[in-house]
C-alpha cells in the first residue's frame, strides 16, 4: 500500500488479506472522526508477519 507520505508493506508465511475498512481515531479527548484502516487477515497457523514501513527523505 502506498500514499503520499509512506509505503506500507506486509508479508506472511500463511496466506494473508488486505482490505482498507471504515474505523475511527480520536485526535483529542472527546473527539472522533472516521478514517480508513487498514486490515490484514491471516489464515492460520502462521509463525511469521513482517511490516515494513518506508518514509520517503524529504
Amino acid at each position: 500500500m502506498e500514499g503520499p507520505f509512506a509505503r506500507l508493506r506486509l508479508a506472511a508465511d500463511a496466506p494473508l488479506a488486505l482490505a482498507l475498512e471504515a474505523g475511527v481515531e480520536s485526535p483529542a479527548y472527546g473527539v472522533i472522526r472516521p478514517v480508513p484502516v487498514l486490515v490484514a487477515r491471516l489464515a492460520a497457523p502462521a509463525r511469521r508477519v513482517e511490516t515494513v514501513i518506508e518514509v520517503p527523505q524529504r
